[in-house]
This record gives C-alpha cells, sequence and structure tokens, in this order.
C-alpha cells in the first residue's frame, strides 16, 4: 500500500513538474517583445498591373462575420473577395473595370465601396450588404446601383468616410488643390466640391478621417510647395463648406532639409481616445534625418513633435491595436519594391524596435484594414505584375505547437519534375516559419536539403540529380515548438533527353551552303 502511494505521489509531482515547465515557458515568452506572434502568408490573387493594392492611403480589407474580405481588380473587372482559411474567393463582381482602386467603409453589415478610377473615368461608389446565410455579399437593396463622380483631372486617389451624422464624405486632389465632396443617405448622388487647399503640386495626395469623439470629419494632406503637411477638420452638422483654418501638422518639427518635410505619403488611424496617428513620408532626403515618420495629434488638437520610424523605406501603412497597447508601421524597404517590412512601438511612449520582415519578396503598396485591430489582422501587398500577396498576422501568443503543415506541391509520387522544384504546402495555423528537407531515403537517414526559418509556405529547391527519386517533407515552427513531421511525398525528376541524331549537313559533307539548315532527330522527352 506504501509502495503505492509513493507510485502516486511520484506520478503526481512528475505531471505538477510538467506544468511548471510550461508555465516557466510561457513566462519567459515576453508580452512586451517586439512584433506579431505570428505570421501566416496567404495564397495571392492574380491580379492586373499598376498596382492593384494601391492607390496610398486606401483602405482595401475589412473583417466582418469572423471573416476576412477584400476588393481586388483582375484584369477584366473589379471584385469582392473572401479569405477561407488562406485562399481568396471571388464572390462578387462590383464593376466590369479592372482599373480601379478600392477604399472600402463598413457600416454593420454594409460595406461602401469607392472605386477610385483615374483621370478622364468615371469612379463610383458601390455599396453591399452582408448575406449571413451564405456568407457572401450583395448589392445593397436600399441603392443596387453604382453612384458614379468624374474627379477632376490629375487626381491620384479618393478616400471615403461617414461622419456621426451618416453623411458620407470624399476626399481628392484635385489639380493642386484640396476638394471635398458629401453624400447623404442612401449616398445617391454627390455634392459639389469644396476646395480645402490650393497651391499643393500635382503629386500631393489627401485623406478624410471621421473622428466620432470630437463629432468632426477631419482631412489631412501633403503640401509639398510649403514643404509641410496640411489638416483641417468639420463640425457634424455645420454647414458643409464651413471648416477650421489648417493646423499644419507638427510644423515645429520641420527642419529646411532637402525639399522639407511633406510628401504624398500618408496612413491615418484613430484611437477611441480621438488620438489621430498619422504615418506619413517625408522628402528630407537626407542621411540623419527621418523618412518615415509619425504624426500624432491629442484629443485636444495639439500635435506632437515629429516621431522618427526610419531613415529610409517608403510607403507607410499604419496598424493600431489598442487591446496590446502597441501601433506597428508597416512599410517597403527601398522605392520601387521590396521586402514588405514593420517596426513596432508602444503606444503610451513613441520609440520604434528593430525592423521585421513582414513578407519577403519585390512587393510595394501594403494595404489594411480602415478599423483598428485587436488580434489578428489581413495585410495585403503587390507585385509590378499585378500580384497580390498578403499574411495574416497575429499578435496573439499561441498556446501550443502547430500542426504538421499538409504538403501541396509536387504531389506524392509525381514524376518528370524539373531538378529545382517549387516546393509548396498549406499554411498552418499558429506557425511562424517552416522546416523542409528532401531525401533520397524514405527516412531522412540523410538528406540533400534542410532548410529552416522559411517565413513563406513555399521553397525553391536547387541543385537535384535528374531522374532520381525524392523524398520530402515539412514541419511548423512557432514560439512554442515545432509540429510532427507531415507525411513524407516523393518525387521523380525528369529524364534527361536521349542524344539527338544529327541528319544534316551529314558528317564530312562538302559544298555546304553558308547559310545551311540544321536538321536532326526529335529527342523523346525533349522540350527544346
Amino acid at each position: 500500500m506504501a509502495k503505492s502511494a509513493n507510485f502516486l505521489f511520484r506520478s503526481h509531482l512528475i505531471v505538477f513538474a510538467s506544468l511548471l515547465n510550461l508555465c516557466i515557458s510561457l513566462a519567459s515568452l515576453d508580452v512586451n517583445a517586439q512584433g506579431f506572434a505570428t505570421i501566416n502568408p496567404l495564397a495571392p490573387i492574380a491580379s492586373t498591373g499598376s498596382g492593384p493594392t494601391g492607390e496610398k492611403p486606401q483602405s482595401k480589407v475589412w473583417f466582418y462575420n469572423n471573416t476576412w474580405w477584400t476588393v481586388i481588380p483582375t484584369s477584366t473587372s473589379s471584385n469582392l473577395w473572401r479569405l477561407d482559411g488562406t485562399i481568396w474567393t471571388n464572390i462578387l463582381q462590383l464593376s466590369t473595370s479592372g482599373s480601379t482602386k478600392a477604399d472600402c467603409k463598413v457600416v454593420n453589415n454594409v460595406v461602401h465601396i469607392f472605386l477610385w478610377r483615374n483621370s478622364g473615368s468615371t469612379s463610383k461608389l458601390v455599396s453591399v450588404e452582408h448575406v449571413p446565410a451564405t456568407n457572401t455579399y450583395k448589392l445593397w437593396t436600399v441603392r443596387t446601383a453604382a453612384t458614379g463622380v468624374t474627379l477632376e483631372s490629375g487626381t491620384e486617389t479618393g478616400t471615403i468616410d461617414i461622419d456621426g451624422n451618416g453623411r458620407m464624405w470624399l476626399a481628392s486632389d484635385g489639380y493642386k488643390d484640396v476638394r471635398v465632396r458629401w453624400s447623404d443617405y442612401p449616398y445617391s448622388s454627390w455634392s459639389s466640391p469644396i476646395v480645402l487647399a490650393t497651391n499643393i503640386t500635382t503629386d500631393d495626395i489627401c485623406v478624410v478621417r471621421a473622428m466620432p469623439i470630437q463629432g468632426q470629419i477631419g482631412v489631412f494632406w501633403s503640401d509639398q510647395n510649403s514643404e509641410r503637411f496640411g489638416f483641417k477638420t468639420h463640425n457634424n452638422g455645420d454647414d458643409p463648406a464651413t471648416w477650421s483654418g489648417d493646423e499644419v501638422p507638427a510644423s515645429q518639427s520641420a527642419v529646411n532639409i532637402g525639399h522639407g518635410m511633406g510628401d504624398d505619403h500618408m496612413s491615418l488611424k484613430i484611437a477611441s481616445d480621438g488620438t489621430l496617428y498619422c504615418a506619413v513620408k517625408t522628402s528630407y532626403d537626407k542621411p540623419g534625418y527621418p523618412k518615415l515618420s509619425l504624426l500624432i495629434r491629442r484629443p485636444n488638437g495639439v500635435w506632437d513633435n515629429l516621431y522618427e520610424v526610419t531613415q529610409d523605406a517608403t510607403r507607410p501603412c499604419l496598424l493600431l491595436n489598442e487591446s496590446t497597447g502597441k501601433l506597428k508601421v508597416v512599410y517597403v524597404a527601398v522605392e520601387g519594391g521590396a521586402d514588405i517590412i514593420y517596426k513596432e512601438s508602444s503606444m503610451s511612449s513613441i520609440s520604434f524596435g528593430p525592423v521585421q520582415t513582414l513578407i519577403s519578396g519585390v512587393y510595394t503598396n501594403p494595404t489594411t484594414s480602415k478599423d483598428n485591430y485587436t488580434t489578428d489582422i489581413v495585410i495585403l501587398a503587390s507585385s509590378s505584375s499585378g500580384t497580390v500577396v498578403g499574411v495574416m498576422a497575429s499578435d496573439a501568443l499561441p498556446t501550443t505547437a502547430p500542426n504538421p503543415p499538409t504538403l501541396v506541391s509536387p504531389t506524392n509520387s509525381s514524376t518528370q519534375i524539373a531538378t529545382n522544384p517549387m516546393l509548396s504546402w498549406a499554411a498552418s495555423a499558429t506557425a511562424s516559419t517552416y522546416r523542409v528537407q528532401i531525401s533520397t531515403t524514405s527516412n531522412f537517414s540523410s538528406t540533400v536539403l534542410d532548410q529552416s526559418n522559411i517565413g513563406a509556405i513555399s521553397y525553391q529547391a536547387s541543385g537535384l540529380l535528374a531522374n532520381t527519386q525524392y523524398y520530402w517533407r515539412a514541419l511548423a515552427t512557432n514560439v512554442i515548438g515545432s509540429s510532427a513531421w507531415s507525411t513524407a511525398w516523393s518525387f521523380t525528376t525528369v529524364t534527361p533527353p536521349s542524344v539527338p541524331v544529327l541528319i544534316s549537313p551529314a558528317d564530312l559533307a562538302t559544298n555546304v551552303a553558308t547559310s545551311p539548315t540544321l536538321s536532326w532527330n526529335a529527342s523523346a522527352t525533349a522540350t527544346s
């Protein structure tokens, strides 16, 4: 009896020790650590050229009914997409034009989508409502027709928001000026433009933002002529033409360097207490001076001094998570396209941490939701050819290791695979990185490839031998640990073609023309 009791005690002690180790392990994860806890790549969308995730500072992503949605054009139409796992599903055509750039405003189960088109084309407001039974969207029953508006020549972008009285505002850059239009429910027509600022450059842009705590709507713009930024507010219910004076945000921080403080890159978020956060690009263009910066307007209307984000990079996209008290500035590492990277800061004491990679590759125009987030957030970007890539990033620390990933390609037992195959697998929830192995043996006693810390769901192998059977597998990793290995799949690389037999000119032929036609017998499996 004593032995049994002693064994039971030791068993309980072992369990307690295991739980204690787990708690210590979790406690060792710094809750103040910089960066997302997990980043899961999403399947790409085949779109069209000219930056389908532009134009700055539009928002193309939203979250409703536990689902992420976006509006992205293809070559022939503009469409609403639903995220199913890691794959985007095209569920509704919004326009027959494939050259629109969307800005999306969510109001409960309705989404108002402003489809901006460049000069000479009609931009449109399309409104849709959620269909719970199928978790899709349909045209808004209150107004099924699109509301068109032709913006001024030279307009680079357009954004919308709705004030506390339900009035929708549209901000756009005219030819060297800042303009707003308004529309009342159900937004069937637009007012004439109201000019808020003049004598800006043709390269300047603006953005509109509702400010519920203040009972106002605000418009922020760049002014590269004055080398500053501008900001005006309008009180809900006032005459539409009545606006405040220009606050000239953070002008106390401006210095006479390069082309000055103002530039046409901006991204805005507003906190629940009415604090306005503006990620901007400057035109200082000189080492030692900020390239990307954060401007903050406090609820009383006072602007902080400028906060430096980085002295290089471009196209900032701001994320705000009030539940963790942190903000992130996502941006493009290099002008023209590069890795999508980011920095993070506490909201209570602005100080940006180290650079971290979000999406590897040559991409630009990061975009996300107009709203703030609490746990997960989708960020999209696009390549010069129009391919839209993205990630689902989370601030929530996982409590368990991820499940093994599911292999996708090359499929099991496939043949005639290139010697530099692209290996791909499905994303594993809560995974942050992946590891892949290739071996000539099914037990992986030795490997020809063992690559870890892969931040994507694909990897380009190289250097494999022709006409050889290989086995491959993958595992997923997060801050808790690694999954088991996936089920191993096999593939056989391509068989080299046989040596072709020459036909003409014959061996040792004479009197051959100076521009002879060379011919030979076809070689099996040859592609060129």
